[in-house]
């Protein structure tokens, strides 16, 4: 039986294909906007991660002789001003990180299924 020999880039590239498998399907469960009726293609496509969120001035509720609640409407411009925005949403496309994925583990694949003897060329 032949024995297969673990090389530095054998390696190397197991891990980017463990990081290439686990990368999306962790970051699967902080993922938004999942839709069941539009199918996958449609959800993969709309699904994101979320980073911050807009916020609506219209979303806080003041109530008469709370401080903390003056203090928000204060902040937010109620008292100045209709419904302005404090802070709009940022967020990372959960199909990038998908594709992210696919790159790791065409790389890995490609490191792990290249000849003992064989180097890297290039840089």
């Amino acid at each position: 039986m032949k024995k297969l020999l673990m090389s530095r880039s054998r390696k190397i590239g197991i891990i980017f294909i463990l990081i290439g498998f686990t990368l999306p399907l962790v970051l699967f469960a902080f993922a938004s906007d999942y839709y069941p009726g539009a199918g996958i293609l449609g959800s993969l496509s709309m699904m994101k991660l979320v980073i911050s969120e807009e916020i609506r001035c219209s979303n806080i509720k003041v109530e008469p002789g709370s401080l903390k609640s003056f203090k928000e409407a204060s902040e937010c411009g109620i008292l100045k001003g209709p419904d302005p925005i404090i802070k709009r949403e940022r967020a990372i496309p959960y199909k990038y990180i998908l594709a992210i994925g696919i790159i790791l583990i065409s790389i890995g694949i490609g490191m792990v299924i290249m000849l003992p003897g064989q180097k890297i060329k290039g840089g």
